[in-house]
């Protein structure tokens, strides 16, 4: 089974990548499931509720033993300790398991991303909008907007990510993993 971890910004590439080069894989949006809670893919009212459905979806792909696309920005440690700990906890003990890390290098490009984004919703493409002005996660509007601050995060994570990787790998958990820049 491969647990397919993409890290990268909105307007990145994410679910082109997947639509491409792995079409006949599960696909885990906490989006979808937002529009599905919400009507809307940008209403965070909900988020409790959406990431509850995530990790119970993730659950079952799990215990069913089939290949899973978690299509997220996975943009800190905390959301790739999340998958991990929920796929390490459910799996079957013989199920080999690789994590396949996908670093979504157009995520070095801001204004691409920024422009990829802006387009869709021109062309009325259902996405969430990340090109409003981002929060300091207690209700306080900083000076930029979401996408620089999923930029900064990215260049962070990927910084990180090998570091994350290997702790998990030494701990005697039994997976493989690969991190690829794409």
């Amino acid at each position: 089974m491969t647990i397919y971890i993409p890290i990268g910004i909105s307007g990145s590439g994410k679910s082109s990548y997947q639509k491409k080069f792995l079409p006949k894989v599960n696909v885990i949006c906490p989006d979808t499931i937002r529009k599905q809670l919400t009507g809307d893919v940008s209403n965070q009212s909900m988020n409790t509720e959406v990431w509850i459905v995530t990790y119970d979806q993730l659950e079952s792909y799990v215990i069913k033993g089939e290949d899973v696309y978690f299509s997220s920005t996975n943009l800190s440690t905390k959301a790739i300790d999340l998958v991990i700990n929920k796929v390490e906890s459910v799996r079957a003990k013989n199920l080999k398991v690789k994590y396949e890390i996908l670093l979504l290098t157009d995520s070095e490009d801001e204004e691409l991303c920024r422009s990829r984004v802006r387009a869709d919703l021109e062309n009325k493409i259902d996405r969430s909008n990340t090109l409003v002005q981002a929060d300091d996660g207690e209700g306080n509007l900083l000076d930029y907007d979401v996408i620089h601050k999923q930029h900064e995060d990215y260049l962070k994570m990927k910084n990180e990510v090998k570091g994350v990787m290997s702790t998990y790998f030494e701990s005697g958990l039994d997976f493989e993993y690969e991190i690829k820049e794409i």
